[in-house]
C-alpha cells in the first residue's frame, strides 16, 4: 500500500548530506516550517525532491530534539511543538531546514487544525517526523536553546534518567545532620557533615594533640609527633668571629663550643673572659701558642669557671713569655 502521508529529502537536502557524509561534517537541522497547503481550509500537498520551500508558511520555529529511534539505528527522529498561543490554520505540510535556511526534508502531513484560545479551544501541537538515513550521526540539532519547548515525552525520559541517579545533585547535602565533636575525633561517620568553623576548631586541637613538647624533643623517644620549627631552633646560638661560640639546643644536651685569641703578658698569662658564660660545666679547654717565638707549654694556670680561665705560656727553659695564643673550651 502506497504511503499516503510521508517525508523526502529535497536535491538540495540530498547534496549537503552527500556532502557531510564524505568530508566527515554534520548537517545542521536548525528548524521547522509548519505549512496549509496554500489554502486557508487546507490543501493537500505533493512534496517533490524539486521543491526548495513548501507552498505556503503559516507557522515556523526551533526544532526541540534530535535523536535516533529507539528500534531502528536507521531512523533519525525530529520532534517539534507549536505552541498554544498559535493557530487558526490546518496543517497539511512541513519542512525541515539547515542553519543556512536550505529546504532539506519536505513533507506530507495529515489535515489536522491547529485552534487558538480565541476559538475557545487552545492546545500545543506536537508534531514528530521520522527520517531514514544510512548514517543518522551525520545530521545534528543546531538551534537555540532559549526558545525551544519540550515535550512530555522528553521530560518524562529525562526525569526517569535523573532519578537512577545514585547523587543526581552533588551541589545540595543529602543529610542535613551536622557532626558532634565526639564524631569528628572518632572519625567513623561518613553520613554527617562538617562546619569550616568546626573543622577549623578541631584542626587546632589536632594540633594540640600531635606537637612535641620540649620536653619530649629532648627525650627523642616518640616517632608519632611533630616538631615546629621554633621547638626544633629553641636554644640553639651562635656568633662567628675570631672569638665566638655554637650553643647547641638542648635535645643535642645543650653542648656548647666556645673560642678565642689573645696575647700573654710578660708573665706568661692570659685571662680568658668567655664569649657567654657555660650554665652548668667547662669541660675541656685547650689551646696553642701563635707567633715566632717557643713556646713549650700553654697550661691551665688556675681553675677553670664557668665564665673564665687563666692561661700560661712558657718556653722551653719554663720562663714566661709574651706570645700570642688561640683556644677553644668545651661545656654544656
Amino acid at each position: 500500500m502506497e504511503n499516503k502521508f510521508y517525508s523526502i529529502f529535497t536535491d538540495i537536502g540530498k547534496t549537503q548530506l552527500v556532502n557531510a557524509t564524505a568530508l566527515g561534517l554534520k548537517l545542521n537541522i536548525s528548524k521547522i516550517k509548519i505549512g496549509d497547503g496554500g489554502d486557508d481550509n487546507g490543501a493537500e500537498t505533493n512534496p517533490k525532491e524539486t521543491d526548495t520551500d513548501i507552498v505556503r508558511g503559516r507557522w515556523e520555529g526551533p526544532i526541540n530534539d534530535l535523536k535516533k529511534h529507539p528500534k531502528n539505528d536507521k531512523w533519525l527522529v525530529t520532534e517539534t511543538i507549536i505552541p498554544d498561543t498559535v493557530g487558526n490554520f490546518y496543517i497539511t505540510e512541513f519542512g525541515l531546514y539547515d542553519d543556512q535556511d536550505n529546504l532539506i526534508v519536505i513533507g506530507k502531513y495529515p489535515k489536522t487544525y491547529k485552534p487558538t484560545l480565541e476559538e475557545g479551544s487552545a492546545s500545543s501541537s506536537y508534531i514528530k517526523v521520522i527520517l531514514e538515513l544510512a548514517n543518522t550521526d551525520t545530521v545534528q540539532l543546531k538551534v537555540d536553546p532559549t526558545v525551544m519547548l519540550a515535550s512530555k515525552e522528553y521530560v518524562d525520559q529525562e526525569l526517569t534518567l535523573h532519578k537512577q541517579q545514585p547523587n543526581p545533585h552533588p551541589e545540595y547535602l543529602r543529610n542535613k545532620e551536622k557532626a558532634t565533636d565526639d564524631e569528628i575525633n572518632a572519625g567513623l561517620n561518613d553520613k554527617k557533615y562538617i562546619t569550616p568553623l568546626k573543622l577549623k576548631s578541631n584542626f587546632k586541637k589536632l594540633l594540640g594533640l600531635y606537637k612535641s613538647n620540649q620536653t619530649e624533643i629532648n627525650k627523642g623517644d616518640e616517632d608519632n609527633k611533630f616538631v615546629t620549627p621554633k621547638k626544633i631552633s629553641w636554644g640553639f646560638a651562635v656568633e662567628l668571629g675570631n672569638n665566638g661560640y655554637i650553643k647547641f639546643p638542648s635535645w643535642l644536651s645543650g653542648l656548647i663550643i666556645q673560642w678565642g685569641e689573645g696575647t700573654a703578658g710578660q708573665s706568661g698569662d692570659y685571662t680568658v673572659i668567655f664569649p657567654i658564660s657555660f650554665p652548668n660545666h667547662c669541660s675541656q679547654i685547650v689551646g696553642i701558642h701563635e707567633g715566632t717565638g717557643c713556646a713549650a707549654v700553654l697550661e691551665v694556670f688556675k681553675t677553670k669557671t664557668k665564665s673564665s680561665v687563666t692561661l700560661r705560656s712558657l718556653n722551653h727553659l719554663n720562663q714566661p713569655g709574651a706570645w700570642g695564643l688561640n683556644w677553644i673550651a668545651i661545656g654544656y
